[in-house]
């Protein structure tokens, strides 16, 4: 049986679906997996299985930071050895990943990357990160581009297209949709009730880490404003993060804003149920996907720095790219509030796009490309570039 290792800092819980049912899909063709992973350091690590978390394909490794977690070592060399492909983050910090693309320059091991191909938040792309992180790119042995634009940009930097697998990276949606379909009429009433709202409210949902990149301080000052065009809008905040004081202080004594910490499954359902929109003016991740899974027009704003999933919005079928400027997001949240014609199609688009990015689709991707590239030999030196720098 082939044996093939992913190897994680660590696991977010939204992975853990996609890593088993990989796990599943593998082992119909014979593929053992294995998983090494940590736990998720500092204020993040909420959103993180950590060690004493639960995967049933995975293996708890210890992590070792240095210079205040801008370097990683994971001791899991004797995975290592025994596995015949290993998928490692396309992070610059993983101290493994070196000695791992030495290994696979001398043939002796093959080795995939993980990743959007290049740091989309990287403000300086001259910097010595961003240009290690593309010295390195053509030397793994195959690539799992999380989206087509990915996958595009790898191509631009002469890597073989026939050694890239697009992963379209997902949730699992089939799941969320299940819960949002368990919310009953009832229990949205007894929410609006708890949340001083009516039938008439229009809802405003915000689903996600609360930290720099989301722009929630602009959120914040976008939702004061739709309620100065629109009194009988809310706005719902779900999430955690390190900007959660901000966000607490403002609803405390602006009675259209609602913050409800960090929700899953049927909770986290039931605000999605009761929301018209989700506004996401920073970087675009993600929960896209769950916006498309509750029929929720997604609107952001034209930045650069997105996410990869930024590929899934097609603006003026399951949501809308604006202005950066708070009039401009602010109008075009009010513009689909009010316009019924416009939300009922932006809806639709939506809840099409959330049956077209799905976890299978995300598993059957991932898993063709494992196994071609298992079976093929070693690759052409063609492929790889020069020596390593």
């Amino acid at each position: 049986m082939k044996q093939v290792l992913i190897i994680q800092e660590f696991v977010p819980h939204y992975r853990v679906p996609f890593l088993e049912a990989l796990c599943e899909a593998l082992r119909e063709a014979d593929v053992d997996l294995r998983v090494a992973y940590g736990k998720q350091p500092g204020a993040m690590a909420y959103g993180s299985l950590g060690t004493n978390g639960s995967l049933r394909c995975g293996k708890k490794a210890r992590s070792l930071r240095f210079f205040g977690g801008r370097l990683l070592l994971q001791p899991v060399l004797r995975r290592v050895l025994t596995a015949d492909l290993v998928i490692v983050e396309q992070a610059n910090k993983h101290l493994i990943n070196y000695l791992l693309l030495l290994l696979s320059r001398l043939r002796l091991k093959k080795v995939a990357y993980w990743g959007h191909g290049w740091h989309r938040q990287q403000r300086n792309p001259n910097s010595l990160s961003a240009m290690a992180k593309k010295r390195l790119i053509k030397h793994p042995d195959w690539w799992f581009a999380y989206t087509s634009s990915a996958a595009e940009y790898l191509r631009s930097q002469g890597v073989e297209a026939g050694i890239i697998t697009v992963a379209q990276n997902s949730l699992d949606l089939a799941a969320f949709q299940e819960a949002l379909a368990s919310v009953g009429d009832e229990e949205l009433e007894h929410l609006r009730t708890d949340l001083g709202m009516d039938e008439q409210c229009l809802v405003g949902l915000f689903c996600g880490r609360l930290y720099r990149g989301k722009r929630i301080p602009f959120l914040l000052q976008v939702a004061v404003e739709i309620r100065r065009l629109l009194p009988w809008f809310h706005l719902v905040i779900i999430g955690e993060g390190p900007e959660r004081e901000l966000v607490e202080d403002l609803s405390k004594w602006e009675k259209g804003i609602h913050f409800v910490g960090a929700k899953v499954g049927k909770q986290k359902a039931a605000f999605f149920r009761l929301a018209q929109v989700f506004l996401n003016p920073g970087v675009v991740g993600l929960a896209i996907l769950d916006a498309f899974a509750g029929g929720l027009p997604f609107i952001t704003t034209d930045i650069p720095h997105h996410g990869p999933e930024i590929d899934y919005l097609e603006n003026g079928k399951n949501g809308l790219k604006c202005g950066p400027s708070l009039s401009a997001f602010a109008g075009t949240v009010v513009e689909v509030l009010t316009d019924r014609s416009l939300h009922a199609r932006l809806s639709a688009g939506a809840k099409a796009s959330g049956q077209e990015y799905s976890l299978a689709a995300m598993v059957r991707n991932f898993k063709g490309g494992i196994l071609h590239c298992l079976s093929i030999g070693r690759p052409r030196e063609g492929r790889r570039g020069s020596a390593l720098p």
